[in-house]
């Protein structure tokens, strides 16, 4: 009978409808949607905690004015071009404040959402917060930096000894027990 088909019909769209809104509000990852203006019409939780708003403070929001100016411009001028038409996707690593002024790392990936015309609707973002992996890669970077220091002196170090062994006109032997000597 069709009205029976049609009422397992709809509660399958309810039961469908409700796995995405608990996928969307469970990610562990942020999830919104910008208009074409840059502004936050929907907000996952994750969102609102990796930066500390609540979700009725960024809904609104332009985009631009979450992010610090000297990643902004990156992560604008590529949502321009989504929006334009010149591209479907993008992701960029970008510097947010959260809501207490500290700052925060993210990787954005951003996708263009489009109607049958190819005309812009919305775009989907993925936000991750990757302020600790960052944190991590400036202290190995700071870590390299220090070994490469050491090494450049070590080496000096042993370039001396060798050149003070073998300056006095010793024959190669002598000269060479001196330097194990020294270098020991």
């Amino acid at each position: 009978d069709s009205a029976a088909e049609l009422a397992e019909r709809e509660r399958a769209l309810r039961d469908s409808e409700g796995r995405l809104r608990a996928t969307h509000e469970n990610a562990a990852v942020g999830i919104v949607e910008i208009d074409r203006d840059g502004r936050f019409v929907s907000v996952n939780e994750a969102r609102c905690k990796i930066s500390g708003h609540s979700r009725e403070e960024l809904i609104g929001t332009l985009l631009s004015e979450t992010s610090i100016d000297g990643t902004a411009s990156l992560d604008f001028t590529l949502f321009q071009r989504q929006v334009g038409g010149l591209q479907d996707s993008y992701t960029v690593e970008t510097e947010f404040l959260r809501k207490d002024g500290t700052p925060l790392w993210a990787r954005v990936s951003s996708t263009a959402v489009r109607d049958a015309s190819g005309a812009f609707l919305y775009a989907v973002r993925v936000i991750e917060d990757i302020t600790e992996r960052r944190r991590v890669e400036e202290r190995q970077k700071l870590l390299i930096g220090e070994l490469n220091h050491r090494v450049k002196n070590t080496l000096a170090t042993v370039q001396s000894l060798a050149w003070q062994s073998m300056r006095q006109g010793l024959s190669p032997e002598a000269a060479l027990q001196r330097f194990q000597d020294r270098l020991l």
